[in-house]
C-alpha cells in the first residue's frame, strides 16, 4: 500500500466502499461536480438545439418563400390581377367595336366625321365654338 492510499485509508471510517477507498479525496468532489454539471448542461443545450431549429422552421413556414403569409400575398395578386384582366377586356371589346365601325364595309359615318374632327382639328362652319381662358380666374 503506498502512502497516499494509507492515508486516505486511515481518513476513511471502516464500512465504506471500495471504490470511495480508492479514490483520492481531492479527484471525489470533482468528479461528482462534473457528473452533476453534465446532468443540468446536456438537457438544457439538447433544449436549446431543439426549440432553435422547431422555432426556425415554424417561422419558415409562416414566412418563407412558399409560407402561409406568402400564399395570402398570392391570392391578393391574383385577384388584383383578375380585375384588371377584366378592365381591359371590357376595353378591348370596345375598341373592336369601334373598329368594326371604321370597317369600310359597315362605315359609320358619324364616327368618321368625330375622328377626323378630332384629328384634324377641323371645324364645321354650323358649329358654335365656345374659347375658354384656362389661365385666367373669374
Amino acid at each position: 500500500m503506498t502512502p497516499q492510499q494509507a492515508e486516505t485509508a486511515a481518513a476513511w471510517p471502516e464500512g465504506r466502499p471500495l471504490k470511495e477507498l480508492s479514490t483520492s479525496f481531492r479527484q471525489c468532489p470533482t468528479m461528482v461536480v462534473r457528473t452533476r454539471l453534465r446532468a443540468i448542461l446536456f438537457p438544457i443545450v439538447l433544449y436549446a438545439l431543439s426549440g432553435g431549429t422547431s422555432a426556425y422552421f415554424i417561422q419558415t413556414a409562416l414566412n418563407g418563400e412558399r409560407g402561409l403569409k406568402t400564399k395570402d400575398d398570392y391570392k391578393r395578386q391574383i385577384f388584383a390581377l383578375r380585375q384588371d384582366l377584366d378592365r381591359l377586356k371590357t376595353e378591348r371589346e370596345h375598341w373592336q367595336h369601334r373598329v368594326t365601325l371604321m370597317r369600310s364595309d359597315a362605315l359609320d359615318r358619324d364616327l368618321a366625321e368625330e375622328q377626323a374632327r378630332f384629328k384634324l382639328d377641323y371645324v364645321d362652319p354650323r358649329d358654335l365654338v365656345v374659347f375658354i381662358d384656362g389661365g385666367r380666374k373669374p
